[in-house]
């Protein structure tokens, strides 16, 4: 059989002895795709995140916040080192905080110091 150039076609017996090393180049191929694809597909974060969007979680300005209000007094000083604004909003105390760049001096007799990192 010959083709439209007057050359010998490529028989099947030709490619044949080409076919184990195409089948483990494809075989290689679909592992290092496959493989990822699955393991991507079994560790998905799906559950997690319908269980963070479903529940409440109280983070750490929230323990801090009902800590104060269960345990401060009216007229308390609180100097916090970052994130006042939530324990401003959320409590009655005057609350002094190292983010506003204020001279923190004057408040060394605070009752409440909170430091974070």
């Amino acid at each position: 059989m010959k083709n439209s150039n007057n050359q010998p076609a490529p028989f099947f017996r030709y490619l044949a002895p080409l076919l184990p090393v195409f089948v483990i180049l494809y075989g290689f191929v679909i592992e290092q795709t496959l493989a990822p694809i699955v393991i991507f597909l079994f560790n998905q974060p799906l559950p997690d995140f319908f269980s963070e969007i479903t529940h409440d979680y109280n983070g750490p300005m929230e323990g801090i916040v009902a800590f104060l209000r269960q345990n401060a007094a009216q007229g308390d000083t609180v100097v916090i080192t970052n994130e006042d604004l939530p324990l401003k909003f959320y409590t009655n105390l005057r609350v002094v905080g190292g983010l506003t760049g204020e001279n923190l001096t004057p408040y060394l007799s605070a009752k409440w110091v909170i430091i974070r990192k």
